[in-house]
């Protein structure tokens, strides 16, 4: 008899590693829910959890929900479905833990209740710094590493948000090695990494092997996208999988290029089983350049927020965020 898993799942990886696409393909599942905006802000909430008092005290809690109601999760998911009242999210809660208010929002939003057999989760790249703290939190939790070939995530942010290859490069060494670290004191039954590229080529095979290590049945319908997954990027708007959708550094990336992110990236990538031309070992760039790319980043950021959203939605979008540290 199969051990009947309902979540918590986390889906975590660098973006523009395929995230959206697994998020989708599983969404598809009957027994697996997970919201299609991603939350991000567990660990900040985290860090700031201890100022919040006794959030079994209503008067407390509605502090606490007018404070992360700013939060870019809840301002994006209040354009397109509403947000969970302030009533209804204390009414709800069994207990005023961190991992059981976190839990309830996420069940009212995705349509699980407690006791149902769906399997709840998240899906937010940044998690991918995290697993200490979510499985400190979610012992009973599952998590899915999916993992991009650097040199195509690297063309892929800096396609989508203007963000330099070489920071990028050494972020992706640094997270998902962190990520991999993390692991190690994570059950086995608890932790699987996947490779965007076997997910591209593969789907079918991929997907089961993931049903498994969820303990849920695989149908075939699961391979196939109900609704597109990307905004941005070659698979905008696509309700397919694109098997195409790799190895584009082979021709949009120039030699030069290609061999320095290869020396930043060299310990990561050999460790997941991706070809390098370069076999000298990993050249980590200075944390002062590292600061001069983050600043540049910053500001190329700030133009795509306000392409999306507009100038007075992105100046609107950071005062709300500048809100949360100030009243914490």
């Amino acid at each position: 008899m199969r051990f009947k898993f309902t979540g918590p799942l986390f889906i975590v990886g660098m973006p523009r590693s395929g995230t959206k696409l697994l998020r989708g393909l599983l969404n598809e599942h009957d027994l697996i829910r997970i919201p299609l905006n991603e939350t991000n802000f567990f660990p900040l909430l985290n860090s700031k959890w201890h100022t919040f008092r006794d959030l079994s005290d209503y008067n407390n809690f509605k502090k606490f929900y007018n404070t992360v109601v700013q939060f870019p999760y809840f301002i994006y998911r209040s354009k397109s479905y509403g947000n969970i009242s302030c009533e209804t999210w204390f009414g709800m809660c069994k207990d005023f833990t961190i991992g059981e208010i976190f839990e309830t929002l996420i069940r009212h939003d995705i349509k699980a209740p407690f006791g149902s057999d769906i399997i709840w989760g998240d899906k937010s790249p940044g998690y991918v710094r995290h697993l200490k703290l979510l499985y400190s939190v979610y012992p009973n939790a599952k998590f899915i590493h999916i993992i991009r070939d650097v040199r195509d995530y690297c063309l892929s942010v800096n396609n989508a948000w203007g963000k330099n290859i070489f920071r990028s490069a050494q972020r992706w060494n640094n997270d998902v090695m962190k990520c991999l670290k993390d692991s190690k004191n994570i059950p086995t039954d608890s932790y699987i990494q996947i490779r965007y590229e076997d997910l591209l080529e593969d789907p079918e095979d991929e997907i089961s092997k993931i049903c498994n290590f969820l303990n849920v049945n695989f149908n075939k319908k699961i391979i196939e996208l109900s609704r597109p997954t990307e905004k941005i990027g070659d698979a905008k708007g696509k309700i397919f999988i694109m098997k195409s959708n790799k190895e584009k550094y082979k021709t949009e990336m120039s030699p030069k290029i290609q061999k320095k992110v290869e020396s930043i990236a060299y310990a990561a990538l050999i460790q997941f089983g991706y070809e390098s031309q370069y076999s000298e070992g990993a050249k980590e760039i200075p944390s002062i350049k590292m600061r001069y790319y983050q600043l540049i980043d910053i500001l190329n950021l700030l133009r795509f927020r306000i392409k999306e959203m507009g100038l007075r939605g992105c100046f609107k979008f950071n005062i709300n965020r500048l809100k949360f540290f100030r009243k914490t």
